[in-house]
């Protein structure tokens, strides 16, 4: 499976950052679009699991729309409810940051 693979190439290159743990278990666990995107102008192809959330109740909005996904392994794509924002990044990463300082 996906997971033993990480680990095996966890241990063969002796990897110790958290930031690169994580970006090889993106590669191996998240699929469909990209999660990196170079630029606003790329093409960006694949598939993704929508979510709609309310800035006023951002976690409740969210896990109530995770919890009906049925692939959890797709990348996620967030919007905000009553917004017209069509960014590649902005919104995810505010969604991120969110969690984050949570």
């Amino acid at each position: 499976m996906y997971l033993e693979k990480v680990v095996e190439y966890y241990k063969t290159n002796e990897i110790n950052n958290p930031v690169e743990v994580l970006r090889c278990l993106q590669k191996e666990v998240v699929v469909g679009r990209p999660l990196e995107i170079e630029s606003h102008g790329d093409c960006v192809d694949g598939e993704t699991s929508l979510i709609m959330v309310d800035r006023s109740n951002l976690l409740g909005t969210a896990f109530d729309d995770i919890k009906e996904l049925t692939n959890l392994r797709l990348t996620l794509e967030v919007e905000f409810n009553g917004e017209v924002m069509q960014t590649m990044k902005s919104s995810c990463l505010f969604f991120i940051n969110f969690l984050e300082l949570k």
